[in-house]
């Protein structure tokens, strides 16, 4: 099943697409993984062209616990570089604020100095790169990426990421911009 085939599943009227008919297509993949990267973003018009030709049955998933550094050299989207100014804007306000109304993630991140959920990587998603790629979880990268940044958390600190290893005769031959690897675009 290829990520462009989302589209074709039941979803509601706010284009979440229905976990339970995931789940019966793709079910050795971890729920959380279905809930944040496929029914969240299955519709999403970005993630459709980034992914489309995915094939996302033959991903083979895992959780793991991963040092910062790796985490925050890994590739990304050209599309999510605004985005990432954005957070970096707001994290100035989250010493005083904290997450905008989200007291357990604020709570979980000072205390834990970690994210609640693991964030979604690919590991082969290109055929040129050794990297991790990550396809869900901007947000907690680059909230991690400030953490690290300004003293919060150690470069060496360790958190648990899924990772999905996508077979080598399914890898993407069209790769990520290297200028928008890692700190690069910090």
């Amino acid at each position: 099943m290829k990520f462009s085939e989302l589209i074709k599943l039941p979803c509601c009227s706010n284009r979440i697409i229905d976990f339970d008919s995931l789940k019966s297509c793709i079910p050795e993949t971890p729920d959380l993984v279905i809930r944040q990267f496929y029914s969240d973003h299955g519709w999403n018009s970005e993630f459709q062209q980034a992914y489309g030709s995915l094939e996302i049955d033959k991903i083979v998933w895992d959780i793991k616990s991963v040092k910062a550094s790796e985490i925050l050299n890994c590739d990304i989207r050209s599309e999510c570089s605004n985005y990432h100014a954005v957070i970096d804007l707001r994290w100035g306000e989250f010493e005083s604020l904290g997450f905008h109304d989200q007291t357990e993630i604020d709570l979980h991140w000072r205390v834990n100095k970690t994210w609640t959920k693991p964030p979604v990587f690919l590991s082969g998603f290109c055929k040129l790169s050794t990297t991790l790629h990550l396809a869900e979880g901007q947000t907690r990268y680059r909230t991690l990426y400030n953490s690290v940044k300004y003293g919060k958390s150690s470069i060496e600190s360790y958190h648990q990421i899924f990772i999905g290893t996508i077979p080598r005769s399914s890898a993407m031959t069209k790769c990520i911009d290297p200028a928008l690897k890692g700190d690069a675009h910090g």
